[in-house]
């Protein structure tokens, strides 16, 4: 799974030690920002007093950030599959090609067409998990 840091970059999480250190790490960050946040609009010490209200924050924050993975997860398959048909597709259409035949164009085409099919169900089911992970 891929986090995002605050500078935008991109951090392949690749073990299971280094994805268990970034939840912790993510975590105190969520609280941290809750009880500053909470304390700044309500007053100092509020957010000791109203441990439901950092709970609720950090839920929140959690969700969005789960919610941002999957929908870039998303995107990225999409993308993938997309150049994956673009690419096939300019090859159908090349005149040149030593093994060109209507078979193979044929072929071509309608995996070209089931590849977009594949990204659209990608994309609606990453849609779907969202509205349930809301609900």
């Amino acid at each position: 799974m891929d986090h995002h840091s605050d500078d935008g970059m991109e951090i392949e999480i690749t073990e299971g030690q280094t994805a268990m250190r970034q939840a912790w790490l993510t975590a105190g960050e969520y609280f941290d920002q809750a009880v500053d946040q909470i304390d700044t609009k309500f007053g100092d010490g509020y957010s000791e007093k109203h441990p439901e209200l950092v709970a609720a924050f950090m839920s929140t924050a959690a969700r969005d950030l789960e919610t941002t993975c999957r929908l870039l997860g998303s995107q990225k398959i999409r993308s993938g599959l997309r150049d994956i048909a673009e690419s096939l597709q300019s090859e159908i259409h090349r005149r040149d090609h030593p093994i060109m035949g209507e078979t193979l164009s044929e072929g071509l085409e309608g995996l070209c067409s089931k590849f977009g099919e594949v990204a659209e169900s990608i994309q609606n089911v990453a849609r779907m998990v969202d509205l349930n992970g809301k609900g």
